[in-house]
């Protein structure tokens, strides 16, 4: 599953050249598969000239300068509505205590990663790189947020041909960590190793006493 974000969100220079040259790239390549494919496309970004970068990368300054402008400007009309309204709900608003979170069972199955965290695992060390190659001293202590920032906006970019692969192998984990729960379910769980344990614990305890016993009659 996709991460949510905003849909109105503009696209960087990365994007943007990827609307255009995309296909151009696909036909370049016909006998790759998506997942290849992909890597290709950033390969080919990575290696552009600096001039024709740089045209895609005064287009993304421009759409972010204007969506932000948009953002502030209804971030205010949203924050004059909100004074408005705040006396009314002081006082009504108020914590509820935190629910207690149930331990987890470190012998219950893994769950299994989406899609979408299968993207991240593969792809995440080579946006890290490319991010990293032109980023400030400021950015590169932003490397992890931007890092999972890109992955997000790499992943909408997809074609549904090229998140196919992705979506399979996260229906086959699915399927295996549904079987592997409901065995883990079956046997009762934690519960179950818990009382097999105690029952081992009270065998070995026995044994102890029997052998203790043996012992003291050998003394005699």
């Amino acid at each position: 599953m996709a991460p949510k974000g905003d849909s109105n969100k503009p696209k960087n220079a990365y994007h943007l050249w990827m609307a255009e040259n995309s296909e151009a790239v696909k036909k370049k390549y016909p006998s790759l598969s998506p997942a290849e494919l992909l890597k290709k496309k950033s390969e080919e970004w990575k290696n552009l000239a600096k001039d024709k970068r740089e045209v895609y990368e005064k287009r993304a300054k421009e759409l972010k300068s204007e969506y932000e402008k948009t953002k502030k400007d209804e971030s205010a009309g949203e924050d004059s509505d909100e004074d408005s309204g705040s006396k009314k709900r002081k006082g009504k608003d108020q914590k509820k205590p935190a629910a207690k979170k149930a331990k987890k069972d470190p012998n219950a199955p893994k769950r299994p990663l989406t899609a979408y965290f299968l993207f991240g695992q593969d792809n995440r060390e080579t946006i890290k790189n490319e991010l990293m190659k032109d980023a400030t001293p400021e950015e590169q202590k932003k490397i992890v947020t931007l890092v999972a920032k890109e992955l997000g906006t790499r992943w909408k970019a997809l074609t549904a041909e090229e998140k196919k692969p992705f979506e399979d192998r996260a229906k086959q984990a699915k399927a295996s960590y549904e079987k592997e729960k409901a065995e883990y379910d079956k046997s009762g769980g934690s519960k179950a190793k818990a009382s097999s344990s105690k029952k081992k614990e009270e065998s070995e305890d026995e044994q102890d006493e029997e052998s203790e016993e043996e012992s003291e009659e050998d003394d005699e």
